[in-house]
């Protein structure tokens, strides 16, 4: 009978170090820790719905480090990268840009890891609709009485664009038409050197248009 239980555990703990040693070895031999980049999107969160920001980077980079079977099993949406403008106000805003990864990956680097955005106040406006007219009528056609289904548009979005923008206009194609006709046609928001004004919402964004077209009546006096 052994009298002297205790008198294994040095060999057996030692042979646990040994075995956790050799695994490590393998593990890295077999699947050895790598480096890789990723170009991620940047999101906003938590962004106050009057608010809206301006000048955002579309993409940030993020560099990763884990074993090779984590990274060849990695895709590019599995990375998030973010900002948390929580308790951002109006004005350039410096903002620490945060990154979200899967379980085993070590976050090495983001590039950019700071950004200055500006935060605009949600703004909106209402303009009237100017119809315009694009193509030809046949010969003695003119176009007579012209109405739409509404006078004016809302137009929402950050403040700095909606003051860009100068005026609203639904242009009709009347190429080819010879008789009275209903078109649904889109609503452009202009700025002042007459370019379409992005980033900014119309409701409508688009109005009915009927057009009554009549026969070009020339007189003569004789």
């Amino acid at each position: 009978m052994d009298r002297m239980p205790g008198k294994h555990i040095i060999p057996k703990i030692l042979a646990l170090i040994m075995a956790a040693v050799l695994w490590i070895y393998v593990m890295n031999e077999q699947n050895p820790p790598i480096e890789t980049s990723f170009q991620v999107p940047l999101e906003i969160r938590s962004l106050s719905t009057t608010l809206a920001a301006m000048d955002v980077p579309d993409e940030v980079k993020i560099k990763v480090r884990g074993s090779r079977s984590l990274i060849y099993g990695l895709r590019p949406q599995d990375v998030k990268a973010y900002l948390d403008l929580k308790n951002a106000t109006e004005g350039k805003y410096t903002a620490q840009v945060s990154a979200t990864l899967p379980n085993g990956l070590e976050l090495l680097e983001i590039t950019p890891d700071t950004v200055t955005i500006t935060l605009d106040p949600i703004s909106s406006k209402k303009l009237p609709v100017e119809i315009r007219f694009t193509g030809s009528l046949p010969t003695g056609m003119v176009v007579g009485k012209v109405t739409a289904d509404t006078d004016l548009v809302t137009i929402q979005g950050p403040r700095s664009l909606i003051n860009a923008v100068d005026r609203l206009i639904a242009t009709v194609d009347v190429d080819g038409q010879t008789t009275d006709f209903t078109a649904s046609v889109p609503v452009t928001p202009l700025n002042k050197e007459s370019k379409k004004q992005e980033g900014v919402l119309l409701n409508p964004s688009n109005v009915t248009v009927n057009m009554n077209l009549v026969q070009n009546v020339t007189k003569k006096t004789v």
